[in-house]
């Protein structure tokens, strides 16, 4: 099967055809408890079925962009509308996505065909198709540093590509099967996860060299950075459990249990919550 690796923990293969979209979470974490609760404010119909493996936002024209990965697809959503404005077809198995904002363009990892969609998000055009490694997953930009990420779960290595031209700037061996990063516009590096080992490595933006080597619970899928606190969360896939890492000393600060198999995380800076996904 051609997307086995991405069903053994990425975003589950969902088995409905409903996107959900949520007013909170499933799993709140915040300093000092956990909030449960939620709200379903709309459920959209979407056209094909399933292997919905990565979402980002615009916010400057509030449009969700989902991938698509059975499909080889990336819709566009309104929300305001809650409906699909848009379908944009890349290569084979799309799967994590993040939005550029200098550049006003998205980035899309398409894991079966070892290659990254640009995608505009005024017109919503492919404009660039940029060859990487081997199966690459996840995918961070440093705007301010103009480089792109891309983790390469095939190849344990990190793609370094100018967001201007595209080029390769510089390829990063890693640990085994690297699939989730993270940028720390602060510290000037990117954290890397693996679903082959309990390691979260440091990268540096400006010399790609590894600063850092922290070990966690266990296969860390997702990541996601509050730089302003100078943390990294970590979900530990195999373990129930997410990591927080201070990323002034490296170390892992706390250990915090959650649901079975943690998969998806994404951070609320203005409440100061963490939103926990279980697969």
């Amino acid at each position: 099967m051609r997307k086995t690796a991405l069903n053994t923990f990425f975003t589950s293969k969902t088995k409905s055809r409903l996107l959900t979209l949520l007013s909170t979470a499933l799993l709140a974490i915040s300093a000092s408890t956990l909030a449960h609760g939620f709200e379903v404010t709309d459920t959209i119909i979407l056209e094909h079925f399933g292997g919905y493996y990565g979402l980002a936002y615009n916010p400057d024209k509030g449009e969700i962009f989902l991938t698509n990965g059975d499909f080889n697809l990336v819709y566009v959503i309104s929300d305001q509308m809650h409906s699909v404005v848009a379908t944009i077809p890349v290569d084979y198995t799309p799967s994590a996505i993040v939005y550029n904002h200098e550049k006003r363009e998205f980035l899309v990892t398409n894991f079966c065909s070892d290659t990254v969609s640009i995608i505009s998000a005024l017109d919503y055009a492919v404009t660039a198709t940029i060859p990487v490694g081997h199966k690459p997953m996840g995918v961070a930009v440093a705007e301010d540093k103009g480089k792109i990420f891309v983790a390469n779960y095939g190849a344990d290595t990190i793609s370094v590509l100018s967001d201007e031209d595209h080029s390769l700037i510089a390829t990063v061996p890693v640990g085994k099967k690297p699939c989730t990063l993270a940028y720390d516009y602060v510290k000037g590096e990117v954290f890397v996860g693996h679903a082959g080992c309990n390691q979260v490595l440091a990268i540096s933006v400006d010399t790609h060299s590894v600063t850092a080597n922290i070990t966690v619970a266990g296969l860390p899928v997702s990541l996601v950075c509050c730089a302003d606190k100078g943390e990294v969360y970590v979900a530990n896939h195999n373990f129930g459990s997410i990591s927080v890492i201070s990323t002034r000393s490296y170390a892992v600060a706390a250990t915090i249990p959650v649901g079975s198999q943690p998969s998806a995380l994404a951070y609320d800076c203005g409440s100061k919550q963490l939103f926990v996904a279980n697969f």
